[in-house]
């Protein structure tokens, strides 16, 4: 059994007392603003073996996440741009990591 005061420090920071840090239902689609990052993450293996990986990200206009109102929404986010990191990092192998 979990103290109340455990539980109201789960429930603050939205963890699950069942799957942690998951989220139940998570967001899948960020707003159309955003397609470019949903699009390049799924292609970021045939980026990467085509070397085009650094091409297309540079090409990404500047987006800012004001337009993003939930946080399912600015952890979808995250999760999009952390893969885009660190496909541009590793792109090239673990020997010629970009600093």
């Amino acid at each position: 059994m979990i103290n109340d005061d455990v539980l109201d420090i789960l429930n603050y920071f939205e963890i699950d007392q069942r799957i942690g840090f998951l989220l139940p239902n998570p967001l899948t689609k960020l707003p159309e603003e955003f397609s470019l990052w949903h699009q390049i993450t799924d292609e970021i293996q045939e980026l990467i073996e085509k070397n085009m990986l650094e091409e297309r990200l540079q090409q990404l206009p500047l987006l800012t996440t004001h337009k993003l109102n939930t946080n399912n929404e600015l952890r979808l986010a995250h999760l999009l741009l952390v893969t885009l990191a660190a496909g541009h990092v590793w792109q090239d192998g673990p020997d010629k990591v970009i600093n």
